[in-house]
């Protein structure tokens, strides 16, 4: 970068008498005023090509003078910005002169800016002004170098010269530098395990590594690019991923990343993870699309398995909660079967009575149909009718008929939540009806509760049904239904014919569906409430837990159905456990974690 500091003396057009003004940056050393003999040997500048862009007429032919006796050629000489621009943009000069204030509404900074920007040509600005912000200005257009007037043609000449050798220096030395870059991105692209490419803005493969070509199944890198044209449509399997990918990546311009199932030239599929990103042009436009391309087959069978595995655990869980309430459910069960046995018994012996006095009225009703029944008949039926006690049945057999029925609609009721609790669940959200699922569950697990605790429900009347894994939030309410019966009778302990409360409360707030299941039992101690979602972790006796119950719960609201667990707790007062799962859904492996 050149910096002039020069005196003001009058503009003379005898060119051989102007005097010299660099300051620092110049090629060579001297006294200020006495010009050293200049040896341009080795600049090669004969024949560039410089465009002049001066508004004073008769300084532009002095500089077209100085510069022709040095051997340069002037190619134009042009007095505004717009007129630099275009003869810029024709004739593709070597290097411009441009003075900074030009009329026409654009200066020397503002054309200097753009000409570097589209058409990348050096600038040395020319200015008579010494004013310090006016350069700083001038530097937002990065020239190579300033003169300031009056100079003359040995000063003009150097700096053009040495600003020349300067710039075509620097050039090569970032066209070897990114040649050299390049170089190294070729290596990498070669040898890269992960599978790289580009493709025109409207997905036509325009370059490919041998790792992609190895993935999709071909020979080489120019066997693929030779037999496949357009990746969306060749690779990708699934209609709405090449789709997706068109219009988010490249009309959006969007990065984006997506598993997808590809297509590979055997015909077999494969799982593959895309990582795509549209390159754009320096004015905005689009280029090309490049991106990575990797097959994930073996990582997603052994995440299928994972999941597979996990729901297994979970279904086992489950089952092992039924069989460690199965004595519960028994009694449950026992109680109506019990008197809906007894009540059929009733119901046998009075059919026995029934008969016999219905026996009876036939034999009566055959001899009064023949004339007058003989007295011992009538006697016979008296005693038959008052044996069965008809008005005693005539009021019983209605009762028990009912108890029976609400007997087997009672065992209809555990049977049907046992099996709505028990069944395997869906491999997607379905929307439920929360307030029916936890109705099932403390119908399954009453007999863990019923002898400590009164279970009180208050479901809000606004709750639409909530997307969730039905068959694993049972498992969570039952986790916890349990873990509050035991905490109260452990808070119970000793105290005869009392009992507690286990209260659970829905709310509708906002995008959440709420459930708080509240308990009076011990409540949790403070040194272990940070650890009561671990795994493995338990305060109960050895026989009596696992460790996993809320362990599981966790994993079910957070990871699962991407919604919270929290709780409040008071020792000596109880703990309320606090669920929030998102009514739009959420997605596994949530976005809550």
């Amino acid at each position: 970068m050149f910096m002039i500091r020069p005196p003001e003396p009058e503009l003379e057009d005898n060119a051989e008498s102007m005097p010299l003004f660099l300051s620092y940056g110049a090629p060579f050393q001297g006294p200020r005023h006495k010009t050293p003999r200049l040896n341009t040997e080795g600049y090669a500048m004969e024949h560039a090509k410089i465009l002049v862009v001066e508004d004073e007429p008769n300084i532009g032919t002095h500089i077209r003078k100085c510069l022709e006796r040095s051997g340069f050629e002037v190619c134009r000489v042009v007095p505004t910005g717009s007129e630099a621009l275009a003869a810029a943009a024709e004739l593709r000069p070597d290097l411009i002169l441009m003075d900074i204030m030009l009329p026409g509404g654009m200066d020397g900074v503002e054309t200097a800016s753009k000409m570097r920007f589209a058409l990348d040509i050096p600038v040395i600005f020319l200015t008579g002004s010494r004013d310090e912000e006016t350069l700083q200005r001038a530097q937002q257009a990065e020239p190579i170098g300033y003169l300031l007037k009056p100079f003359d043609p040995t000063t003009l000449q150097a700096t053009i010269a040495s600003s020349l050798h300067q710039y075509r220096a620097a050039t090569e030395r970032a066209h070897k530098s990114l040649w050299f870059a390049e170089e190294q991105f070729r290596a990498m692209f070669e040898r890269s395990a992960l599978g790289m490419f580009r493709t025109s803005q409207d997905g036509k493969l325009l370059n490919a590594n041998q790792a992609l070509a190895r993935i999709l199944g071909y020979d080489s890198a120019a066997d693929l690019l030779a037999r496949v044209s357009d990746v969306a449509e060749e690779v990708y399997e699934d209609p709405e991923v090449r789709r997706l990918l068109l219009r988010r990546l490249l009309r959006e311009g969007a990065v984006h990343n997506f598993e997808a199932r590809a297509r590979r030239r055997d015909g077999s599929l494969i799982w593959i993870s895309v990582n795509g990103q549209l390159i754009r042009d320096p004015e905005g436009g689009y280029r090309f699309c490049e991106g990575m391309i990797q097959d994930i087959t073996e990582q997603k069978q052994i995440q299928l398995e994972r999941d597979r595995m996990e729901l297994m655990l979970r279904q086992a869980q489950k089952l092992e909660s039924i069989g460690q309430l199965a004595a519960g459910i028994a009694h449950e069960i026992n109680t109506p079967t019990q008197y809906v046995g007894d009540n059929i018994r009733f119901f046998k012996d009075a059919y026995a009575d029934l008969r016999n006095v219905l026996e009876v009225y036939g034999d009566l009703l055959d001899h009064c149909k023949k004339g007058a029944p003989p007295t011992e008949l009538v006697c016979h039926v008296d005693a038959e009718v008052a044996a069965a006690d008809l008005d005693y049945l005539g009021l019983e057999i209605p009762k028990a008929i009912t108890q029976t029925l609400e007997g087997v609609e009672r065992i209809a009721t555990i049977v049907r939540a046992m099996k709505e609790f028990s069944h395997p669940g869906t491999k997607e959200k379905i929307t439920a009806d929360i307030h029916k699922a936890i109705e099932s569950t403390l119908i399954v697990c009453r007999n863990e509760y019923k002898y400590v605790a009164e279970a009180i429900t208050d479901f809000d009347p606004a709750m639409p049904l909530v997307p969730c894994y039905p068959g694993d939030f049972n498992q969570v309410i039952m986790n916890l239904i349990v873990n509050a019966a035991h905490a109260i009778a452990d808070e119970l302990k000793g105290r005869v014919n009392a009992r507690g409360k286990i209260a659970i409360r829905t709310r509708c707030e906002r995008d959440w569906a709420e459930i708080r299941i509240s308990d009076t039992g011990t409540g949790i101690p403070e040194p272990i409430r940070g650890r009561v979602f671990d795994p493995f972790f338990t305060t109960k006796e050895v026989g009596k837990g696992t460790g996993q119950g809320l362990a599981i719960c966790h994993a079910v609201v957070v990871k699962k159905h991407g919604g919270t667990i929290a709780f409040d707790t008071e020792v000596g007062k109880g703990t309320t456990f606090i669920i929030r799962l998102p009514l739009s859904g959420g997605d596994r492996e949530s976005e809550a974690a």
